[in-house]
């Protein structure tokens, strides 16, 4: 989808594309802008112009494109994104199981004692079930958790609250 046509530029060479850019980005571009390098990252495409860099963020529910010129790019930062909420939820769940004994006598205390003793072993059934439940749901939680640590560089553009995030295994096409 691309040509490769190498220009001289002081002591690099730059790869220029036609053709592999998206009409969208395409209508960001000035007549004379080249584009450079293209890359992709789990969420993002990444493309490199000799003015700026251009995000786009193709979705389910829309587009989303950032762009900037190199001089309003502050700084690059690499981050560790670890999902809380999946692990200590998963540990939560995990922990709970082991008291919903416990939690199925204190809420069935007020109940007379006639009727807890007709209805023991659905209750005792009932609690085996929900710890159960819980331990593999909470087992299931810890492991996604634990599994969705990654790290990725963030592009901080002066101007912008919300900078694009880029997975550690974002590639760039050279020509």
């Amino acid at each position: 989808m691309h040509t490769d046509a190498r220009a001289e530029r002081g002591s690099e060479q730059v790869s220029t594309f036609e053709g592999a850019v998206p009409s969208d980005v395409e209508s960001y571009l000035t007549p004379e802008e080249k584009m450079i390098k293209i890359g992709r990252s789990r969420k993002w495409e990444i493309y490199l112009t000799e003015k700026r860099v251009i995000f786009r963020k193709a979705g389910f529910l829309g587009k989303e494109i950032i762009e900037a010129s190199y001089r309003h790019i502050s700084s690059i930062e690499y981050k560790k994104h670890t999902p809380w909420g999946d692990i200590i939820g998963g540990a939560f769940l995990v922990v709970f199981a082991f008291f919903v004994d416990d939690v199925f006598k204190l809420l069935l205390s007020p109940v007379s004692v006639d009727v807890a003793r007709g209805v023991s072993y659905e209750i005792a059934l009932v609690s085996q079930i929900v710890t159960i439940l819980c331990i593999v749901l909470g087992i299931v939680s810890l492991a996604v958790g634990l599994l969705r640590i990654r790290g990725g560089y963030t592009i901080h553009i002066v101007g912008r609250p919300q900078s694009p995030f880029l997975a550690r295994d974002w590639k760039i096409s050279f020509a």
